[in-house]
């Protein structure tokens, strides 16, 4: 009569911590999975964001105007801001082009807000835009919130012999520079993507004055 072997205990205790061991790889195995999976969703929305925000810059940049009449442009870019933690500031006056070739000309202004998402340790980016320069009574702006997580930021107007971090032109004063450069930096807390971004953008159009609008009239 054949007699039946049963398993020892340190057997037991050998294939229990094999079996721990193939269940930590795989867990870790696919937790870096799914890590890798959240980054790079997290980096397909982070991007078309920082992309649209380079591409506004850029077109409201270009488009600027300083005309000497009624509908007063303006050029501010205030490296501390106002009322925020975040410095950085950018108010202008550009054209908005719609179909058929209709352009209007609208206000806008770039700023740093405190973030309204009470676990956030940075600030937001906001663009606001006031499309009836014309209006008799003065309306709220669109505002349209373009990034978050942002710390600073930083501007660069070349005067023709060198950059200053600040400029101040309006109708009167009439003189835009020859490139701007905007730096967006954000916080060492987000983990993605953390790297500044920039854009520069030359200033194409020049001062418009009230001789220059009825030279081109008559």
């Amino acid at each position: 009569m054949k007699s039946k072997q049963a398993f020892t205990l340190l057997e037991i205790i050998m294939t229990l911590a094999l079996s721990a061991l193939l269940l930590g790889a795989v867990s870790t195995f696919f937790a870096g999975a799914t890590h890798l999976r959240d980054g790079g969703t997290a980096r397909m929305e982070i991007l078309p964001a920082r992309e649209r925000t380079l591409s506004l810059l850029r077109s409201d940049i270009s488009q600027l105007m300083l005309a000497g009449n009624e509908l007063a442009g303006v050029l501010i870019g205030d490296p501390q801001g106002e009322d925020s933690n975040f410095p950085g500031s950018l108010s202008l006056t550009t054209t908005s082009y719609r179909p058929h070739g209709i352009s209007d000309m609208i206000e806008v202004e770039y700023r740093m807000l405190e973030d309204d998402d009470e676990d956030a340790s940075a600030g937001m980016l906001v663009r606001e835009v006031n499309p009836h320069l014309l209006a008799v009574q003065e309306q709220d702006p669109e505002t349209e919130v373009l990034l978050r997580g942002v710390d600073a930021m930083e501007f660069g107007f070349w005067d023709g012999d060198q950059w200053l971090d600040s400029w101040d032109a309006d109708h009167q004063t009439n003189a835009p520079p020859a490139v701007v450069r905007v730096k967006i930096f954000f916080s060492d807390s987000e983990q993605l993507l953390n790297d500044a971004i920039e854009v520069v953008v030359p200033v194409m159009a020049g001062p418009l004055t009230r001789e220059t609008d009825e030279e081109s009239s008559e």
